[in-house]
């Protein structure tokens, strides 16, 4: 029975930390002219505040200054 829930904890975890993250949710508009710093940090920030995923950037061309990325 231990195992069992030991199983269903790392699943449970290892789905929270699958999530995606995509920055037109948060506001980015891949139109290249759109300065889409602020979207694309929020995005990247909640990622990292979760645990981790990943940061979706559906096609398009994205305008935007320096980043703070962490591990």
């Amino acid at each position: 029975m231990k195992t069992l829930i030991a199983v269903i904890v790392a699943l449970a975890v290892s789905r929270a930390s699958a999530r995606v993250y995509n920055v037109l949710d948060y506001g980015a508009k891949p139109d290249g002219t759109t300065l889409d710093t602020a979207a694309i940090q929020k995005a990247l920030d909640e990622c990292g505040d979760a645990g981790g995923g990943t940061v979706e950037f559906p096609a398009g061309n994205y305008l935007s200054e320096p980043l703070v990325l962490r591990s």
